[in-house]
């Protein structure tokens, strides 16, 4: 196509047979091309530094034209999922085939007889063969709506697990419950969903229409290897989180935990529009059984990824190692806590954190190529 073009460019005759060549022509003038036709008095010359540039074949697009909400293999990451919701819908959470099973229970359902998983095949051998499962949500649990919860993966069972957590992001926007008959679990639910930034029901919330919120895509899991689509801004997060947590691999060993840590960090969040501001933490859980505990700090791309990692014992005591990690790299890096706190204010606070907790001294100049501190692991007692 390329050596095509060009030959058109320069003047010269693809055909030999004059309307042939006179197709050629208004074919390619119709795509907003030059092409030389016979009936041309004059023949058009170009400047060589004008030459149509070389074709590349589009990259392909994993969300099929924006209809799939991607997220990276589960092997890709470790993370802990609460008990009653989703960490996120970039994170595979098979609990929650058990949390629709059960809602669907509710309103006399079974969820085997309302999913269909079907085998797409592959059109080239460089295309993995997917399986793309379909739950028929019943009206009797959204009312009069057809709505379809959809998961796509390159196994059954986990194209099943995609489908579950897409019902329960479809359910918590329409305000449908997941746990009509314990309000204790769906209000621990609702705060989980809350303080990730997503939307759900208290008990007792009338529900909405479709056409009222905005419905969440389907899920699909693709593989980071090869792939063209952007991340979306919930994806990033989460290799973020990964990313964070295999970087650092240095840890200091930490007495003393920081009581109002969160709360601090929670300021600096909450000014950047954080939406995660309410729990911003990812947990895995490492092999000798402890806790490691990520938060990524929004700050601008020329920083890289930065953010706080601990390790403990507990999991909310790796939530406050982590939060002082983060102020710690906020120190070094010389970004004040509050855009709104004097310079002498964030070196003074920074000094007493250094006399009670090792951190690093403010620095008054903001470098974002400073190294970031070692992470924090727990040997500590409150004070």
């Amino acid at each position: 196509m390329h050596a095509e073009y060009m030959i058109d460019f320069l003047g010269f005759h693809i055909y030999t047979l004059e309307n042939m060549q006179r197709k050629h022509a208004l074919s390619a003038r119709k795509q907003g091309r030059h092409a030389p036709s016979p009936d041309d008095q004059q023949v058009a010359r170009h400047s060589f530094q004008h030459f149509p540039l070389p074709l590349r074949r589009a990259a392909k697009d994993e969300t099929e034209g924006g209809r799939w909400q991607l997220l990276g293999e589960p092997q890709e990451y470790n993370f802990v999922s609460p008990p009653h919701a989703l960490l996120s819908p970039c994170v595979v959470d098979p609990a929650a085939v058990t949390r629709i099973r059960n809602v669907l229970y509710t309103v006399d359902f079974n969820l085997h007889h309302l999913c269909v998983t079907k085998r797409l095949k592959g059109r080239s051998n460089n295309i993995p063969v997917y399986y793309e499962s379909e739950i028929l949500l019943p009206q009797a649990l959204i009312g009069k709506h057809n709505l379809k919860a959809r998961g796509k993966a390159t196994n059954k069972q986990l194209s099943l697990e995609l489908a579950c957590m897409h019902a329960e992001l479809i359910l918590d926007a329409l305000g449908v419950c997941i746990f009509p008959n314990d309000n204790e679990a769906q209000r621990d639910h609702a705060m989980s969903c809350w303080q990730y930034g997503r939307p759900a029901p208290l008990p007792g919330t009338a529900p909405k229409l479709p056409s009222e919120v905005n419905l969440p895509a389907p899920l699909k899991v693709v593989s980071s290897v090869g792939r063209a689509a952007p991340l979306s801004e919930e994806e990033r997060l989460t290799r973020d989180h990964v990313t964070l947590g295999r970087q650092c691999d240095e840890m200091t060993d930490t007495t003393v935990l920081e009581s109002n840590a969160i709360g601090t960090l929670g300021r600096f969040l909450k000014e950047r529009s954080f939406t995660r501001v309410g729990n911003p933490f990812f947990q895995e859980l490492l092999p000798n059984g402890k806790t490691k505990s990520t938060i990524v700090l929004p700050l601008p791309s020329s920083y890289g990824i930065r953010g706080g990692v601990g390790i403990a014992t507990v999991p909310a005591n790796a939530n406050v190692l982590a939060a002082m990690h983060a102020l710690d790299v906020l120190s070094v890096l010389g970004i004040p806590v509050s855009e709104n706190d004097p310079l002498n204010e964030s070196v003074r606070w920074a000094v007493l954190r250094h006399e009670h907790f090792g951190s690093p001294l403010f620095e008054k100049s903001p470098d974002p190529q400073a190294v970031s501190p070692p992470g924090r692991r727990e040997r500590c007692q409150w004070i």
